[in-house]
């Protein structure tokens, strides 16, 4: 009668006594099943929500996936080369200025490197095209957040573009998460570490 809970069972004593493959080759006696998780998106949905809770109230709206058509122009055509599209846009309204700063969230290791030349040249793409045109004294500026092994908050990496007199025209900030940190500091109210730095960089 029970016999189409067995599925079910064996997943959770998988997962509750953290089980896992050893050796994909190996034949072993419990049964089970495939599945994968597109950490990439998770991550990425992860770090929308936590950024709708933290600047609902102190920033400003947060847009996820926001589509942007005129950015990336065919001269000769006369229409859309390619619409880019940020994970997400933080937008703040202050007095009568409004800005975007554009935010992705790359599940990757950069806590043991540095970005890449290929998520930088997309950063600094977001920064210039989402760059305040009535603030020309504040560089343009995109933020990358992506997944830390270090519980302790740390100052971000600040790359900037520069030109060859030397002056900067554009910053890009990564910040790495300690999730279990930041969740601890969201559901129990704690003292406010990663998240107070998160605020930060807008």
């Amino acid at each position: 009668m029970n016999e189409h809970y067995r599925p079910a069972h064996t997943l959770a004593w998988l997962i509750l006594d953290g089980l896992g493959i050893q050796d994909l080759f190996n034949a072993g006696q419990i049964g089970h099943f495939a599945f994968m998780l597109d950490m990439n998106l998770l991550f990425e949905q992860f770090v929308w929500r936590v950024l709708e809770r933290l600047c609902s109230t102190t920033v400003g709206k947060v847009k996820y996936q926001s589509k942007n058509k005129s950015i990336l122009w065919d001269v000769v055509n006369h229409r859309t080369y390619r619409q880019i599209i940020p994970d997400l846009l933080v937008e703040k309204a202050f007095n009568e200025t409004h800005t975007a700063i554009p935010v992705d969230a790359k599940y990757k290791r950069y806590d043991q490197g540095k970005i890449s030349n290929s998520d930088l040249y997309q950063m600094f793409l977001y920064a210039f095209a989402y760059a305040p045109t009535n603030e020309p004294a504040h560089l343009p500026k995109a933020l990358l957040v992506y997944p830390s092994s270090n519980s302790t908050p740390k100052t971000p990496v600040i790359v900037e573009v520069c030109g060859q007199a030397g002056q900067a025209h554009a910053r890009i900030c990564a910040l790495g998460l300690h999730i279990p940190s930041l969740l601890d500091e969201l559901q129990n109210r704690k003292e406010p570490g990663f998240s107070s730095l998160l605020i930060q960089q807008f």
